[in-house]
């Protein structure tokens, strides 16, 4: 990730500095509120780090297009839909971020993209990886992703729980959430292409504890 990341930073610099209304290179990253005790909290600190990580190396280096220095916005919310859709507006009035690495949660990123694209800010999906999140075919495009996207990596979890660990029917241990349901679809699905059945499914909530 670390190693995507930089090169991909510094293209996105570039893009949003070729923007007319741009001033400065900033980078919004999306991150629950809540710090590490949110049910995703973790999650959005290990981007956060991985970002940082390579922007100092950017910075480092000199920056981006004649010496400028990247910076990083970190908003706070709570993983709502309805949230992130408010705050890339309110950034986009303080015209705070240039750039926005974001989508931690599914819901929240398929809310904002229409956004995204409405207000011509680049966006790169870091974590959402449902099939549908976030990536579309619009000319001009200003929504990327470097996250997996759900249906490759259940092909790729079936393939290895079949053929390697010669499970016939495995059973499915999902998370109570947009995620999880997506993943439930996909792995039903290559399961079902290779005429193998779930021995059960059970789902768990974020604040479950064992």
């Amino acid at each position: 990730m670390r190693r995507t990341l930089t090169p991909l930073l510094v293209l996105c610099a570039a893009l949003v500095l070729a923007l007319p209304r741009t001033p400065s290179p900033r980078i919004g990253e999306d991150r629950p509120r809540g710090g590490v005790s949110g049910g995703s909290a973790a999650s959005g600190e290990a981007i956060k780090r991985g970002i940082q990580i390579a922007m100092d190396e950017v910075n480092a280096k000199g920056g981006v297009l004649g010496g400028r220095k990247l910076e990083l916005v970190i908003p706070r919310r709570r993983g709502q839909p309805s949230q992130g859709v408010t705050i890339a507006r309110e950034a986009d009035r303080a015209r705070e971020d240039r750039h926005c690495l974001r989508g931690l949660h599914t819901t929240v990123a398929l809310a904002q993209v229409p956004v995204w694209l409405e207000l011509k800010t680049p966006y790169m999906g870091a974590w959402a990886a449902a099939p549908t999140s976030p990536a579309t075919a619009r000319n001009p495009n200003y929504v990327f992703r470097v996250s997996a996207n759900d249906d490759y990596a259940d092909r790729f979890l079936t393939r290895y729980t079949v053929d390697t660990l010669k499970k016939g029917k495995p059973g499915l241990l999902l998370e109570n959430t947009a995620w999880g349901q997506s993943n439930e679809v996909g792995l039903l699905k290559w399961l079902g292409e290779r005429r193998n059945q779930t021995r059960r499914t059970d789902k768990f909530n974020w604040t479950t504890r064992t």
